[in-house]
């Protein structure tokens, strides 16, 4: 073969990598719309329904969890897809601590108990008694196992059986994820943590998602100096991911938290609701009254100022892409004034990176949480039971 032949022949091979890889993306896109639809339809029919039928109807508050369950499907939808951009511009951030692997276990599995329930799945968790010390960001660690257990549960026909076990090998916490599930066929294996490759590949798409959960996990893990593996027997015989992580060269226990002073859940506080969103405002205004809270609203960071020296709020929840004024802006301006430096100070925004998380404690919050905030999330920081990394999951 002349050097011009092998060159062209390299062209061509390029060629035929690029279009591929074209393909790959366009479908992954064409998906990704497909995903971000298919909540729409289920939430109009949901607010249609309790738009034309008596609040009280047997059905209403089948129709409300409709509402919650997809929204909160079609944001961590957009926190993958946020999360992928980050990891692969090299944007993410760690918030690392010497802490034990087997509470992010725990955690992770109590945040799925839900969706192995809907669909009749045993899980079955073993954690060894004693800790598994790693140096690693926790929620981030958490964020791994639960996308293991959410692919794990997908993947997994209803009836089926999962188990999480946890346990230590010389040097390494190691987490295992298996299940009686589809499984994965053997020409697939080494694709399934790959960008666009597995939501292209998987054997099943009748319960969703984009295929973003395993990538995610193995670029986490090799953040953190692990590793994430697949294996399989094939088609039909089920699957097990295992997470190898380093144990902390200091295994003596981590020194517990000091405990914080906790509010009374059921006290009333002065709130002051800054949020440009017309239905998002009065919306959570309305839940946090029937919280028990007095609610004060402004439209805008100026007037939320001017409002509040007469309100003297306990508690200021602040949008950060306000109009006229940003909320980062409005928190410093709240801090000078009268009383602020006492008030407990939240951001509730759709930017959600960790770098906005650190310039929103800068500029004087409290606590952040990410658009659609949890309610639950927002209750725990109000009873002081979440410190200032409180998030919405």
């Amino acid at each position: 073969m002349t050097e011009r032949q092998a060159l062209e022949a390299a062209l061509a091979l390029t060629n035929r990598e690029l279009e591929a890889a074209s393909g790959q993306k366009d479908r992954f896109l064409a998906m990704l719309s497909h995903e971000l639809r298919n909540p729409l339809a289920p939430i109009l029919t949901a607010v249609q329904f309790l738009a034309a039928s008596d609040p009280a109807h047997p059905r209403a508050a089948h129709a409300r969890e409709i509402i919650e369950r997809q929204v909160r499907h079609q944001a961590r939808l957009i926190d993958d897809l946020l999360d992928i951009s980050r990891i692969a511009s090299g944007k993410i951030s760690l918030r690392r601590e010497v802490h034990n692997l087997k509470l992010d276990a725990a955690h992770a599995a109590e945040d799925c108990l839900s969706l192995f329930e809907a669909k009749k799945q045993d899980l079955s968790v073993e954690l060894p008694d004693g800790a598994l010390l790693v140096d690693a960001d926790p929620d981030r660690m958490e964020q791994a196992i639960t996308n293991l257990l959410t692919n794990a549960n997908r993947y997994t026909p209803a009836g089926g059986r999962i188990w999480l076990t946890a346990d230590r090998d010389e040097a390494h916490a190691v987490i295992r994820v298996r299940d009686t599930g589809a499984g994965i066929a053997p020409e697939l294996l080494p694709q399934v943590f790959e960008l666009f490759t597995q939501a292209d590949t998987s054997q099943d798409r009748a319960e969703g998602g984009l295929g973003l959960g395993l990538p995610i996990v193995k670029r986490l893990l090799e953040l953190h100096g692990g590793t994430v593996e697949a294996h399989s027997e094939g088609s039909g015989l089920g699957s097990e991911f295992i997470l190898s992580l380093p144990l902390a060269p200091d295994t003596a226990a981590a020194p517990a938290a000091e405990p914080s002073a906790a509010a009374d859940p059921a006290a009333s506080r002065r709130i002051l609701l800054v949020e440009d969103n017309a239905d998002a405002r009065e919306s959570l205004a309305v839940l946090l009254e029937i919280m028990g809270h007095a609610v004060t609203t402004a439209p805008d960071g100026p007037t939320a100022l001017q409002l509040a020296p007469d309100v003297q709020p306990d508690v200021c929840i602040v949008d950060i892409g306000l109009p006229r004024m940003n909320g980062y802006d409005v928190a410093r301006e709240l801090r000078r004034l009268p009383g602020g430096k006492r008030a407990l100070l939240i951001a509730i925004t759709g930017y959600g990176s960790p770098e906005e998380q650190q310039e929103a404690r800068q500029a004087g919050f409290d606590a952040h949480l990410t658009k659609p905030a949890d309610i639950d999330a927002l209750q725990a920081i109000l009873s002081g039971q979440a410190g200032a990394g409180g998030r919405s999951r």
